[in-house]
């Protein structure tokens, strides 16, 4: 199964800019907000605001500073975090490891991505059970993959019926099947959840860290729902 994590504040954006001076700042912010420098720093939705062709350059400027203060060992590690950026093809995964290699070589500090997971985004993990996309690229690359959103913003547990849910995990409420689709989703070691109900947090712990479900049962919710 996965590794359930709190998602408290936002990570350091990469953004429209990314000269050193911006990736510096973006950490003496975070430093301040969490009191010590996060070993994992994320390039927040590199897509946004980014006009066609840009993108290529846009990661490679990232990378370029965050791999400096990889080498000045002020961060362990780097990773992406995007919305639309695999699903709309801007980027993929091979196109990230390839520009990090081209930034850090010899050794690249790449090491995690993070997009959405959902029964509302379904498709990372009907890509996955056929060996290919985002989950199953990020697998094959020992990279983490943190799974973003997995109740949709509160909504999901009013979309799934009954029936649904009987098929995904029986006995289990509606959130507790959702978020088992989204835990079982090959690749995915990371669930991020921002609640502030302590009960909440504690059926979301107990269903993430049940068994996995199966191939069968992940590939019948894609085939009843669709990507």
């Amino acid at each position: 199964m996965c590794e359930l994590v709190p998602c408290p504040l936002r990570t350091p954006n990469a953004g429209t800019a990314s000269p050193p001076d911006y990736i510096a700042w973006q950490l003496a912010r975070s430093r301040r907000m969490l009191g010590r420098v996060p070993d994992l720093v994320f390039a927040h939705n590199p897509e946004h605001d980014c006009a066609n062709g840009e993108i290529t350059d846009r990661l490679f400027n990232a990378f370029l500073a965050l791999e400096e203060v990889c080498s000045q060992q002020v961060i362990s590690a780097y990773g992406v975090v995007t919305w639309r950026g695999f699903s709309s093809g801007l980027f993929d995964v091979p196109t990230l490891i390839e520009l990090a290699a081209k930034a850090g070589r010899p050794n690249h500090h790449l090491r995690a991505i993070q997009l959405p997971v959902s029964l509302v985004h379904l498709a990372p993990v009907a890509q996955a059970l056929d060996g290919h996309g985002p989950l199953a690229d990020a697998l094959a690359a020992g990279l983490e993959v943190f799974a973003s959103a997995p109740l949709h913003g509160g909504e999901i547990p009013g979309m799934v019926p009954p029936e649904l849910s009987e098929l995904i995990s029986p006995g289990k409420t509606p959130a507790e099947a959702a978020l088992a689709v989204v835990a079982s989703a090959p690749g995915v070691k990371r669930v991020l959840l921002s609640t502030g109900n302590p009960e909440h947090w504690r059926q979301t712990a107990e269903a993430v860290g049940q068994p996995s479900l199966s191939p069968d049962v992940l590939r019948r919710v894609v085939d009843v729902l669709g990507t």
